[in-house]
């Protein structure tokens, strides 16, 4: 398998060779421009560059993979860094890899050729099915079943998902507490788009019906009094876009 996904991946490398070469050649043109002391490639010495560079492996790809997989803070370039300190050592990955070839892997990645005859007829799942099918044929081979056996995959109707009267025109956007606002949900309306997400007690516009009480011009800690009960709630409805709710 990642022997056919590098092949699929050299693949398109070569498919974009030319596009490459000729964004390359426009990039240092207009660098020369702003810079005349710097010496513009002619297009086949370009081409002559990209072709030099060694073709992706099965073993590059899960070297590409490891190095994914580590965490970093800042820019990933960083992990190539060779000053600094930090939990990995420094210059540590490139001993395994050096950062160019990690750009070019990334760049070129691919798991099926675009060239297969079935891409054209239907793209979506033929160029995924020859990783499915592997899977699966892994899968199979190292699951054994047990005696007993649960499934649980339920099956909603259509209408319980987006309603008897089908589907209203209207995408959904979820947003964290620190970009949900009353502005932005307005604004978002008038792009089609609802919205839902948890906003911060400071957020403009929102309803100060549902705040918590201030004492001495400070705001009383948000955690549920002992007066209200549990599983109880408050809404507000705005007057001008009933569409709209805040709900504490």
């Amino acid at each position: 398998m990642w022997e056919a996904i590098a092949g699929a991946s050299d693949g398109y490398f070569l498919e974009k060779l030319d596009e490459r070469v000729t964004a390359q050649h426009a990039k240092q043109k207009a660098r020369n421009e702003k810079h005349p002391d710097f010496q513009v490639q002619t297009s086949e010495q370009i081409k002559e560059f990209l072709q030099s560079t060694v073709g992706i492996s099965g073993r590059g790809l899960c070297v590409f993979i490891a190095s994914t997989i580590t965490p970093k803070r800042e820019k990933f370039e960083h992990h190539w860094c060779t000053t600094g300190g930090g939990v990995i050592p420094r210059g540590y990955f490139n001993l395994y890899m050096t950062c160019d070839r990690f750009a070019h892997i990334s760049l070129n990645l691919h798991f099926s050729s675009n060239g297969d005859r079935c891409v054209a007829s239907d793209r979506a799942s033929k160029k995924q099915r020859s990783i499915i099918n592997v899977s699966q044929e892994t899968f199979q081979v190292n699951f054994i079943p047990p005696s007993i056996m649960a499934f649980d995959e339920p099956c909603y109707r259509r209408d319980r998902v987006i309603g008897a009267s089908g589907p209203s025109g209207f995408d959904l956007v979820v947003t964290d507490r620190f970009y949900t606002s009353v502005a932005l949900a307005m604004q978002l309306l008038t792009m089609k788009f609802y919205s839902i997400g948890t906003i911060m007690m400071n957020g403009r516009g929102l309803c100060e019906a549902i705040l918590p009480p201030k004492k001495n011009s400070k705001s009383v800690s948000n955690k549920r009094s002992k007066m209200i009960e549990q599983d109880t709630y408050q809404v507000v409805k705005f007057l001008h876009v009933p569409v709209m709710e805040d709900v504490r």
